[in-house]
Parts: structure tokens; C-alpha cells; sequence
């Protein structure tokens, strides 16, 4: 279990995933369903960043981007804009990491969206913490 209480920290770890995701896409061929999850986790990383700094204790904290921009959106409404953008988010926490009975694809449009969702996330966190 994570123990920082410290934002900058949480960031970093964003920052690195997303970094991770870019690198992923990048490869030949691009292992895309790699690359989204990192993407996703950077986006979660950085919520949780900005939560932190708000004393929201991390056991309160779940692998879930939707409910943690809900919580994060209820104190700085402005990050409510990327509601939309990260609908997905859980399934890519999720269904990328795992054997499933239907197949889930990403596409390479779709890494490419969630890359620059998650970049734009992590900026407007950073510029909040």
C-alpha cells in the first residue's frame, strides 16, 4: 500500500506512467493496450495527487478514474471538463490488464485520445497542487 502523502510525489508517478504509455505506443508495433492502461493510470495517479493535497486519506481511494474526478471535480469544478474524456478510463484500467471472454480493442486513435486526455489532466492537476 502506498504510504506518500505527498502530491509532488503522486505526480511524478503520473508523469512516469504517461511516459510509459508514450514509449508503449511508440514501439513497433505498438503495444496499445499496454499503452492505454499506463495512460489510465497516470490519469487515476494524478487525481489521487490532487485528493491527497485536499486531505482526502488514501484508504479511501479505489481503482476507479471516474468516482476519484468526481470527488476531485467537487473541489476544483474545474476538472469536471474532463468527464467526458475519461469514460473509458475504467475500462482501460481494467480490461487491458486481463484475459475477458469478448475481446477488447483499443484502437491506435483511441491511445492516441487518451494520451493527450491524460497529458491535459496531469497539467491542470500539476498547476492545482
Amino acid at each position: 500500500m502506498p504510504d506518500s502523502i505527498i502530491p509532488a510525489e503522486w505526480v511524478a508517478k503520473a508523469q512516469a506512467d504517461l511516459r510509459s504509455a508514450g514509449v508503449l505506443r511508440s514501439a513497433s508495433p505498438p503495444l496499445l493496450e499496454q499503452a492505454v492502461y499506463f495512460a489510465a493510470q497516470s490519469a487515476e495517479k494524478s487525481l489521487k495527487a490532487l485528493l491527497i493535497k485536499h486531505g482526502v486519506p488514501y484508504r479511501s481511494f479505489r481503482h476507479d478514474v471516474l468516482g476519484l474526478l468526481t470527488e476531485a471535480s467537487a473541489i476544483e469544478p474545474v476538472l469536471s471538463a474532463f468527464e467526458l474524456r475519461l469514460a473509458n478510463f475504467n475500462s482501460f484500467n481494467v480490461e487491458t490488464r486481463y484475459p475477458i471472454s469478448s475481446p477488447f480493442t483499443v484502437t491506435e486513435a483511441e491511445i492516441d485520445d487518451a494520451i493527450s486526455t491524460a497529458q491535459e489532466l496531469i497539467a491542470a492537476i500539476s498547476a492545482l497542487v
